[in-house]
């Protein structure tokens, strides 16, 4: 009887609290707030522009799963210890036995091992909705903002910011009860393929044959990627296979992880990134994808690297990264695609005129993105780094056999595993 009342209270108040949300007073608080106090400026209303119409609320409170009694994640090996703010950025520390996990972040109360976990103690469970609604509620009593900016020495915080938008807001607290409406997920290995990257990533795995899911963000780098994993291309949030890397690495172990570095980021910011996604998918095998340069700038493939300057697609700065990774996890599987030295050695070809492509221009469809030519190299060198063989039906109408019997063995020579 006890466990009924107690189900009872928590839907009873959950039912209050989402009802006073609807208020305009909320809204229009939460639209200053939005302005003023959002890590990453300002940002869209549409949201609270939707919860001003009450369609945010639109769904039935008795369909809420009032028999779920909690979920060990996946990645509750990892226990959240403290954080620690340091400089422009909070420093969120994990440990399980003797080794820990540091994750740097501008955002303060985000738990990016176990993004559901609200009290971080490894369950995602009725009690998480519970903290967010008393969050929300102390700050509109107190009249206070709802991102909470508190700068403190080594303490233990509450995740109240389930979808990483640098605020607290209704969404964590509807994120939360999606995740508990939602089927429990198979905990076990994951017989396929997690990609993380950008539009790069998508040419490469526009052909993919196998179980895939992904975190694509146009033109965006991995420190972006890691920062606000909720973030996606238009449109991508309907796709099936897209799935914010914080709650599919909390929720499965990959077979392979695949992660494409991008511009604007140095060689030790993704180096720290990239090991701390292989900390949190340990029986996983990674794959550098390379990605490659835009058509006008291949010759940065010869380009010598500088440790403290922003990264190219050179071979100094992708062999250092793939270096680097190795020696920091030895024994893993760490392949790399390494299509910028299969671009290079077609570009060697065609100047000696031994090449049956007349030009790199065939690869691409305009000046950053592969076409059918340059698909097949990018899907293909991820096959072969994953340990696979060449996949001649891509694009095999647009691709004639001369041309494809000419790229196989360079991929394969290409990529570094």
């Amino acid at each position: 009887m006890l466990f009924f009342y107690l189900n009872f209270c928590f839907y009873d108040k959950l039912r209050q609290f989402l009802l006073t949300l609807s208020t305009r007073s909320l809204v229009q608080r939460n639209r200053r707030t939005l302005a003023r106090r959002s890590l990453y400026g300002p940002r869209s209303l549409k949201g609270f522009e939707r919860l001003e119409g009450r369609r945010l609320l639109a769904f039935d409170l008795a369909e809420v799963n009032s028999d779920f009694l909690g979920e060990r994640s996946a990645n509750a090996n990892w226990v959240y210890e403290s954080s620690n703010k340091s400089d422009v950025q909070w420093i969120h520390q994990y440990k399980t036995g003797q080794s820990i996990l540091n994750i740097r972040s501008k955002i303060q109360h985000h738990n990016f091992v176990l993004p559901f976990d609200v009290d971080s103690n490894g369950m995602v469970e009725p009690q998480d909705v519970l903290i967010v609604i008393n969050e929300l509620n102390r700050a509109r009593s107190s009249d206070e903002s709802v991102t909470n900016s508190t700068v403190s020495n080594s303490v233990r915080l509450y995740f109240y910011d389930v979808n990483s938008n640098g605020i607290t807001d209704p969404i964590d607290v509807l994120q939360i009860i999606n995740r508990l409406n939602r089927p429990a997920p198979n905990n076990s290995d994951f017989k396929g393929v997690y990609f993380i990257g950008n539009s790069l990533s998508v040419d490469a795995i526009y052909n993919y044959q196998g179980a895939y899911q992904f975190s694509i963000q146009c033109n965006q780098n991995l420190q972006t990627i890691f920062d606000t994993p909720s973030g996606t291309c238009p449109g991508g949030e309907s796709n099936p296979n897209a799935v914010r890397w914080d709650a599919a690495f909390s929720e499965r172990s990959y077979e392979f992880v695949s992660v494409q570095p991008f511009y604007f980021t140095t060689l030790d910011q993704n180096v720290e990134i990239i090991s701390t996604w292989m900390k949190l998918q340990p029986d996983s095998k990674f794959i550098l994808h390379s990605g490659w340069p835009n058509l006008s700038a291949t010759s940065v493939y010869h380009q010598s690297l500088d440790p403290n300057e922003q990264f190219v697609h050179s071979k100094s700065h992708i062999d250092a990264l793939t270096e680097r990774i190795r020696d920091a996890f030895p024994g893993r599987g760490i392949s790399n695609t390494n299509i910028i030295g299969t671009i290079e050695s077609i570009r060697q070809d065609i100047a000696a005129g031994t090449s049956p492509i007349a030009s790199l221009n065939e690869l691409y469809r305009d000046p950053v993105h592969f076409d059918a030519l340059g698909q097949y190299i990018a899907t293909n060198s991820i096959y072969v780094a994953m340990g696979r063989t060449i996949d001649e039906s891509i694009l095999v109408e647009r691709i004639a056999p001369v041309i494809r019997n000419y790229l196989n063995p360079k991929i394969v020579a290409n990529v570094k595993r």
